[in-house]
């Protein structure tokens, strides 16, 4: 069985296969509030400057072709081995035992490699919360997760390298764990690179959350703090409508054999909806529509809580109801393709259904439901204080009819006075 690797495969309608020897990922940690602007600005660059996650996700698809090759070969050398005929080699040469101390060693580089960026906040910070991650702790922890991956790759690749060129070192009982070995270190690798990924994304997203409230208060100090994370809320959206799913419109043919952070990033997201690697024509259409409509308005409303507009409430009804509308379609085209066919896109796994599947999305149901009716409330208030307005216009005009009525009554009576004195 080979080794898992995203992309090599299109997933089907009913994706539920399982992958072995990979532990589930962490969740992304949340954007702190300590991450500043410049802070988050200046320490991005050191993952730039640093091999990138593009470049390690390239080597670890080549080097997962290849040992991919490499296990299929050794397993199908295994199961032709007959229990009689085969010898274990022995006594060992000078050459297989420094073969087998070099790839011993980079499998225990590989695990002290897990263990600091396992451990990096219980070893920087006294504990493992990550409540009060920086900008810098996101940065250190993509690169402890490169480094992580390389040692992985590396450990993968000795263990196979000896399996290959010493195929009876082993006892017969202990070759099948062996290959399963390389199998983890391929698997830990790919782990690796999505955490890497996780912290950049999360990085970029800080970025993007602090800095349109940074530019809010600079713009416009009056506005209040729920104000300003509405502010950060819209902009976050209308970052990922534009970029990421704009990303996704743009090469949804092509995804599952790119290697970039958006690409890898929606391979991860696919396994709880493996609509996105098969240019299903709904997911095609709605995020079409999202990424030329709901995108720009959500920057636009963003302005407009900024410039206090009249038109605020209005657009945001509208961004509001297109977040819920699209999500309702969502989970219901899924639901009903699921009932009436029996086709599941999502993997069962607590993870990918209901963190990734259900909570990844869920936001877009709680937040605009909550923005929705505060609009609905500032939009009665406004219409209550206008037909206030209104009544009191009325009144006022009746007044003054009643005002001029009058005063024109006692001018007429004055003149009809001044000619009777006349005539008299």
């Amino acid at each position: 069985m080979p080794a898992y690797s995203p992309g090599n495969s299109r997933p089907g309608p009913n994706f539920a296969t399982d992958q072995k020897g990979r532990s589930p990922p962490s969740s992304p940690a949340s954007a702190a509030s300590c991450i500043s602007v410049e802070s988050a600005v200046e320490t991005v660059h050191s993952i730039e400057s640093s091999p990138s996650i593009k470049e390690l996700a390239s080597q670890l698809n080549g080097d997962l072709e290849k040992l991919s090759r490499t296990v299929q070969d050794l397993e199908k050398w295994f199961e032709q081995l007959n229990s009689d005929g085969y010898k274990r080699r022995l006594p060992w040469t000078d050459a297989m035992q420094r073969a087998f101390k070099r790839y011993k060693g980079l499998v225990d580089k590989h695990t002290r490699a897990h263990q600091a960026f396992e451990n990096y906040f219980l070893t920087t910070k006294g504990s493992n919360s990550k409540k009060n991650a920086t900008a810098e702790d996101h940065v250190e922890r993509a690169q402890l997760a490169l480094e992580w991956g390389r040692a992985a790759l590396k450990a993968g690749e000795a263990r196979a390298d000896f399996m290959e060129m010493y195929r009876k070192a082993y006892k017969l009982d202990g070759i099948q764990g062996h290959i399963q070995a390389v199998e983890n270190c391929v698997n830990s690798a790919q782990d690796a690179v999505e955490e890497a990924q996780k912290n950049y994304d999360t990085l970029l997203l800080s970025i993007v959350a602090v800095g349109s409230a940074g530019v809010a208060s600079r713009r416009n100090p009056k506005l209040s703090i729920n104000e300003r994370l509405i502010v950060s809320w819209y902009s976050i959206c209308g970052f990922l409508h534009c970029f990421f799913e704009g990303y996704f419109v743009l090469n949804h043919a092509n995804l599952a054999s790119q290697q970039t952070l958006f690409a890898q990033l929606w391979k991860e997201y696919s396994l709880s909806d493996s609509r996105y690697l098969t240019s299903d024509p709904f997911m095609l259409s709605v995020e079409t529509i999202t990424v030329l409509v709901w995108g720009p308005l959500c920057f636009f409303s963003a302005w407009c809580i900024i410039r206090e507009s009249t038109i605020r409430y209005p657009v945001q009804m509208m961004v509001c109801m297109g977040h819920l509308y699209g999500v309702i379609l969502y989970y219901a085209t899924s639901a009903a393709e699921q009932y009436y066919r029996g086709n599941s896109h999502s993997r069962p796994e607590f993870q990918y259904f209901w963190l990734y599947y259900v909570g990844f999305n869920l936001p877009w149901v709680i937040v605009p439901s909550f923005l929705l009716l505060r609009s609905i409330r500032a939009m009665r208030v406004a219409f209550a204080m206008l037909g206030r307005v209104r009544g009191l216009l009325t009144e006022l005009r009746g007044s003054i009819h009643d005002i001029n009525q009058r005063k024109n009554e006692e001018e007429a009576s004055a003149s009809q006075s001044r000619e009777d004195e006349k005539a008299a």
